[in-house]
């Protein structure tokens, strides 16, 4: 059966040590929060308030301190969980030696996407005449 909540977050908390362990940063304190399937919520806040984090936790970017995060009933950051998620960031770094093709497949892998399934994609998209460029880096 599956879950009802889209995500469930119970008493995260997110510890920052600087590369010693001398200085702690505390980004997340104990934040509980469910969101029902179909709910559309916004994370506010001021800089520094833990709203990155939260996210890079839900996506498994980030391990959480103490606490739990799931996505449709799985856990944060898992393939199951991933397949739930669309995440574009605010600035997307794609190492230089990808092709716009070989970019998709990486990406897609780490989702569980089958590279014809990407092959599908781009020609569906009709996208071929780009698929062997290198994408723009900084």
């Amino acid at each position: 059966m599956g879950s009802t909540l889209a995500i469930e977050v119970t008493r995260l908390s997110k510890t920052y040590s600087s590369s010693f362990g001398l200085r702690r940063k505390l980004a997340l304190q104990d934040v509980s929060l469910s969101v029902a399937k179909g709910q559309v919520v916004s994370l506010l806040g001021p800089n520094s308030a833990g709203k990155t984090t939260l996210v890079k936790i839900l996506l498994g970017l980030l391990r959480p301190s103490h606490g739990t995060a799931q996505i449709a009933g799985q856990p944060a950051g898992s393939v199951r969980s991933r397949r739930h998620i669309g995440y574009l960031p605010e600035n997307l770094f794609t190492a230089t030696h990808h092709t716009a093709h070989s970019a998709l497949v990486f990406w897609g892998r780490l989702h569980g996407i089958a590279p014809q399934r990407v092959d599908r994609a781009v020609r569906h998209f009709s996208m071929r005449s780009v698929w062997r460029r290198r994408p723009a880096c900084r």
